[in-house]
């Protein structure tokens, strides 16, 4: 029997556990419509299944201005879910509300989550859909 790409793992409960795969904010599997870039005209937010599209124009994370990633950031965070937390090494958990409020402020935090968002949105532009 070949072995799993994803072995299962246990959570703190001892149930088992998929490692290695993104679940999306809103429902399962389901990314297309999570804002990922902007269209060529740099003002309207594109979503995932629109930056993927070869026949929209779009431009490349790399090609954003700050106040651009900002917003981009700022659109996705809007689009998790209300239960939506990160855990952080020093700040500890924090929710969605802070999460906006940190990204706003641009604050070391802000920063830190913003660069975390981006990474995750350049990996499921690429096609990736599993992030380690």
């Amino acid at each position: 029997m070949a072995k799993s790409k994803h072995p299962e793992k246990r959570n703190r409960r001892g149930k088992h556990r998929k490692t290695g795969t993104v679940h999306s904010p809103k429902s399962s599997g389901k990314w297309s419509e999570h804002p990922a870039g902007f269209h060529i005209d740099g003002e309207k937010i594109a979503t995932l299944r629109e930056v993927r599209a070869p026949d929209v124009p779009t431009m490349s994370l790399g090609e954003l201005k700050r106040e651009q990633r900002v917003q981009l950031v700022l659109a996705s965070l809007h689009a998790k879910p209300d239960d939506f937390t990160v855990g952080m090494i020093g700040p500890g958990m924090i929710n969605k509300a802070r999460a906006i409020a940190e990204v706003e402020a641009q604050s070391r935090i802000g920063r830190t989550l913003m660069e975390i968002e981006l990474r995750l949105l350049s990996t499921l532009s690429r096609g990736g859909e599993e992030v380690s």
